[in-house]
């Protein structure tokens, strides 16, 4: 899979003698024993040892290999809208190894709409893009949304009294989801002038 650690390859000759390595095809490099993959795709990486006074060259012997998409990791942090969406602008991906050159948009849909930990019940919504999405795939993502409590506005009339006191009686939410009832229990605020 792409993002992997690398690969310390261990080819051994039965002259003793020290194997070396080169990739003739695909995204990766060598360098020694150690293989970095850099993109998605197919790899052949070919061994040969190159013989001495005492042994002959042996044959170059090629592996090739498969390297898959990384699957994406998705989190993000929204106020409670009522909705069971989350925006690409919200979303962050956790294992993005390329930066800039990996983007997302679209929305995805969550499993629920309230509040705390919301798991991904649909990516079809979401695109990735930019110059290293074929390197990440959305089959197989994982994460999920954290939906906040959504800070009430309130809002409220009452006649002039000199006081900077606002009872509880007096004040409406102004920006209640609909159709949650949301109201003012008791209390009252504090304003910034009579």
């Amino acid at each position: 899979t792409y993002g992997v650690a690398p690969i310390t390859l261990g080819a051994t000759a039965s002259s003793g003698l020290t194997v070396t390595y080169l990739v003739t095809s695909g995204p990766a490099t060598v360098a020694g024993n150690q293989l970095t993959i850099t993109g998605t795709g197919s790899v052949t990486v070919q061994a040969s040892q190159t013989g001495n006074d005492n042994y002959n060259s042996a044959p170059l012997v090629s592996q090739t290999f498969t390297v898959n998409p990384l699957p994406v990791a998705l989190s993000g942090t929204r106020n409670y809208d009522g909705t069971a969406t989350a925006a690409a602008a919200i979303l962050t991906i956790g294992n993005n190894l390329d930066g800039v050159n990996l983007t997302l948009s679209g929305s995805a849909t969550l499993a629920g709409s309230g509040q705390g930990a919301q798991s991904f019940s649909s990516l079809a919504g979401l695109t990735l893009g930019g110059s290293a999405a074929g390197n990440y795939t959305l089959t197989g993502a994982s994460g999920s949304v954290t939906i906040t409590a959504l800070p009430v506005q309130l809002s409220g009339t009452r006649v002039y009294n000199s006081s900077t006191t606002a009872d509880y009686s007096i004040l409406s939410v102004a920006n209640a989801v609909s159709p949650d009832a949301v109201s003012v229990a008791s209390g009252s605020g504090t304003l910034a002038g009579a």
